[in-house]
Formats: structure tokens, C-alpha cells, sequence
């Protein structure tokens, strides 16, 4: 199946929550068969071939870099952007290959081995700490996605005044775009709740958005929805995605923050 749309990412360092985000925005908009992202795409077979494959029918090739991407040369990861950057149908047009940056320093240091990536058909997307809606916002801008009328549109009210009629023309914006670059709605201070610390997003008083890290002083179910139930435990770190003090997708440390267990999904 051809995919328009083809997400690489290290999943080391949280991308693949990054990645899961960036996913899940795109599939609300141009549909889940339309993304490829290897934890949902590549079923049983040669996943290398499968990758081959759909790299050579993308449209869009949409690169993520985050702290653990400049590192490992000889990943799949450096393969794929080394393909990307050598297919013709990603040439074509500016914004065909797109870099997401949430790590300045990486994304520095990835140039040195694909100065490409700063040529003129690449588009570059800076993370500012946005969670949630705030970056969806800032991806479909990226993207254009839903814009019908462009970006901005012309209002005609008719004011009746007396026996004849006058003509307001008001500028306005019906996809509520903000012209100005994503500003950082991210929390970034401690913060707590009963079940422990925080910091990254918030909403109604519990971790929210991605990129969040908890650190866990009480035992409580990682998300009411998981069927196994299963349950924190005091001392535990996860980094990850949540909503509403539920946890979506992430990684746990144990208490001497070694890594327990990677791309943890409770309600799996």
C-alpha cells in the first residue's frame, strides 16, 4: 500500500511518543492508510523490504529529531533518511521532506553527516513545548490541512440602516490560525498531585500533553482503562505521553532510573 505520508524517528529518548503524536495528528486528517509509522504499518514479512517499499511511494517524508538522533550512524534510521534525501519524488516540491526539531543540538549535529536536509525543498517545524491541540494547531499550518478558503477570508455583514442598507467587510480567520510561531504552552516547573510529581503539561490539576515526566510517590493505576489494571509503584519515572493524569504511551525507570520496560501502552 502507497502511504503519502512517512514518519522516521529513533525511538530512543521519547521519539516514539513524539512519533505516536505526530501519527495520530496526521491520520485525523488524511487517514490512517494515508501514514505510514512502522509500529502500526509493518505487519509479518521483511520489514526492511516493507520500508523499502513504502519510502519509494511517499509523497511527504515528515523526519523527527530528538536527543538520541544524531547518535548510531548505522541505524535504519540514518538509512532512511539517506533514501529520502535520494528520492526523486521527494524532490519536487518545497515541504515534500519536513524536520520536526525537538533537539537543536541533534539536529546540528545530524547536518554534518545529511547537509541536504537544510537545501531549499526542506521545511523545518521547531517543537516550543506545545502539547495537545496547541500543536496540532501548529502541524495543520505546516500541513494545510482544512484550508478551503486560505488563509484568511472576507466576512460581508449587511447593516441595515434606515431605508438603505451599508456593507461591513470584516477580515477574520474561520480555521482560527494563529500567525504567529507556536509560543511554549508547556509547564516546565514541578509540579504535584497526590500520586506524586511532574513537570510538562497540565490540565484540570494532572499531567497532560507529551514529553511529560512523572515521578511516582503513590501507587495508582497507570490509566482506568487498561483491562489488566495494572498499577505504579512508589519511585517509579515515566516519560511519556498523557491525558488528564492518564498515561497513553511511555517509558518506566525504576527508582536508580534504570529503564524497566520501553513504549509501555497501558490500555494495550
Amino acid at each position: 500500500m502507497a502511504h503519502k505520508y512517512f514518519i522516521s524517528y529513533r525511538r530512543k529518548a521519547g521519539g516514539d511518543v513524539q512519533a505516536r503524536e505526530v501519527y495520530n495528528i496526521l491520520c485525523k486528517y488524511v487517514g490512517k492508510d494515508n501514514v505510514f509509522f512502522d509500529r502500526e504499518s509493518i505487519g509479518e514479512g521483511s520489514w526492511r523490504k516493507y520500508l523499502e517499499k513504502s519510502l519509494q511511494s511517499t509523497g511527504h517524508f515528515i523526519l523527527i529529531v530528538n536527543e538520541a538522533s544524531a547518535s548510531d550512524v548505522d541505524s535504519v534510521y540514518y538509512e532512511e533518511i539517506s533514501y529520502a534525501l535520494k528520492n526523486d519524488n521527494l524532490k519536487a516540491d518545497l515541504g515534500r521532506i519536513t524536520v520536526i526539531v525537538y533537539d537543536n543540538g541533534s539536529y546540528k549535529k545530524l547536518l554534518a553527516n545529511f547537509p541536504d536536509l537544510e537545501s531549499r525543498n526542506i521545511q523545518k517545524v521547531t517543537y516550543n513545548g506545545e502539547y495537545g491541540s496547541h500543536f496540532e494547531e501548529r502541524l495543520c499550518k505546516h500541513f494545510n490541512f482544512n484550508k478551503r478558503f486560505g488563509k484568511w477570508w472576507w466576512l460581508l455583514l449587511i447593516v441595515v440602516i434606515g431605508g438603505g442598507a451599508a456593507f461591513l467587510v470584516i477580515p477574520t480567520n474561520p480555521n482560527n490560525e494563529d500567525t504567529n510561531e507556536g509560543t511554549n504552552t508547556t509547564d516546565t516547573t514541578e509540579n504535584s498531585w497526590p500520586y506524586g510529581q511532574w513537570t510538562g503539561g497540565t490540565k484540570n490539576g494532572k499531567p497532560h500533553g507529551s514529553n511529560v515526566t512523572v515521578i511516582y510517590s503513590a501507587e495508582c493505576l497507570y490509566n482506568s482503562t487498561d483491562p489488566l489494571k495494572r498499577k505504579t509503584k512508589p519511585g517509579q519515572k515515566v516519560v511519556g505521553m498523557y491525558e488528564e493524569g492518564m498515561l497513553i504511551i511511555g517509558d518506566i525507570y525504576d527508582e536508580n532510573n534504570n529503564l524497566i520496560e520501553q513504549n509501555f501502552e497501558p490500555k494495550m
